[in-house]
């Protein structure tokens, strides 16, 4: 991922990328390999995020989903229409972010335990007033 976003950057390849979707195995997703992707992303002009894992995580991966969450949220909270995380542990706090700053949220998809999904529909209900 560093050697793809040093050229990317260098040559603005990416400079007009509204969508992106990343599938990773959850091995590879670490604290790293999130810096790079959030920095190659950061000129893109985002509408939509994914991220995926190829395979279900067994290993803490949420903080390097919580770290590349907040610095895609940072740069792109404005016009993000769709952010969806698949197969990757996600903190609420994360979700709640994701919730709160987006105000162009249309769509999300996150992995949610039955007790979080109320939080999560009073979070989507306070926004909309």
């Amino acid at each position: 991922m560093a050697a793809f976003n040093e050229v990317c950057t260098r040559t603005s390849a990416l400079a007009r990328l509204h969508t992106i979707t990343l599938a990773v195995h959850p091995d590879a997703l670490t604290a790293d390999w999130a810096r790079h992707v959030a920095v190659l992303l950061s000129a893109s002009p985002l509408t939509v995020f994914q991220l995926y894992a190829t395979t279900t995580a067994t290993r803490g991966t949420a903080l390097p989903v919580k770290a590349l969450c907040e610095q895609v949220i940072t740069a792109h909270a404005h016009r993000l229409t769709r952010v969806a995380l698949h197969r990757v542990p996600v903190a609420f706090d994360t979700i709640s972010d994701v919730c709160r700053r987006c105000t162009e949220l249309q769509q999300l998809f996150v992995p949610a335990r039955s007790g979080e999904l109320v939080r999560i529909f009073h979070l989507a209900s306070r926004r909309q007033t």
